[in-house]
């Protein structure tokens, strides 16, 4: 059985990780921004990668333009359950006011 400790150090490493993915995302996002202004298609060639740029068509189906007593129906539908893990950073502390210390001293 795993503790509670070790689950929430489980908790901070999934949501590092989940923080340093973000990260990279955006990077990507970035970079491929960079790419596509500087080429709208075609091949490029890097030292260690190549890439293509292209268009590509997909078809997909539109529920919304079927009639409503069709998209009611639970005949059409299929309900799954998934288990979700989310992560959000921890709550920080907030900042410890400055308390004076003292002693005290009782008469007995």
């Amino acid at each position: 059985m795993t503790s509670e400790s070790e689950i929430a150090k489980l908790a901070d490493a999934l949501g590092d990780l989940r923080h340093r993915i973000k990260a990279l995302k955006d990077e990507e996002a970035e970079l491929r921004k960079a790419i596509l202004d500087a080429r709208p298609n075609g091949p490029v060639a890097g030292g260690a990668f190549s890439l293509n740029i292209r268009f590509q068509t997909r078809r997909r189906f539109d529920a919304t333009l079927l009639p409503d007593h069709i998209r009611a129906d639970p005949r059409y539908w299929k309900e799954t359950e998934t288990r979700i893990v989310s992560t959000k950073p921890a709550p920080s502390e907030p900042p410890h006011e400055k308390v004076e210390e003292f002693d005290v001293f009782e008469p007995y």
